[in-house]
């Protein structure tokens, strides 16, 4: 299992997970999840490429701009678009608590 995961820095309690199935380590060791900060206190913007090794080739993947409100568990599609997208940069000051 992986996923993303938000913790309280000064507690360390762990305040939202969601669970991946992950056999290969498609999203925990290969990339495919990356979280880019936070949009607010409830929400991480997400960059997710869903991605088979066995089936698929890199180049095969859409990869898609989520939003998820660790505090609901929804996850909300932003955009999506093909290989190019998984580096796109996102600007520091439109997230919450960057500087």
């Amino acid at each position: 299992m992986s996923g993303p995961v938000v913790v309280d820095p000064g507690t360390g309690e762990i305040l939202g997970y969601a669970p991946i199935k992950d056999r290969d380590s498609v999203y925990s060791d290969n990339a495919h999840l990356t979280a880019l900060g936070f949009v607010d206190p409830d929400t991480v913007l997400l960059m997710v490429t869903p991605m088979d090794f066995r089936t698929m080739s890199p180049e095969d993947g859409v990869t898609h701009l989520v939003s998820w409100d660790f505090r609901t568990g929804d996850f909300a599609r932003l955009g999506s678009g093909g290989p190019g997208v998984r580096w796109i940069a996102v600007a520091p000051d439109l997230l919450d608590g960057v500087s």
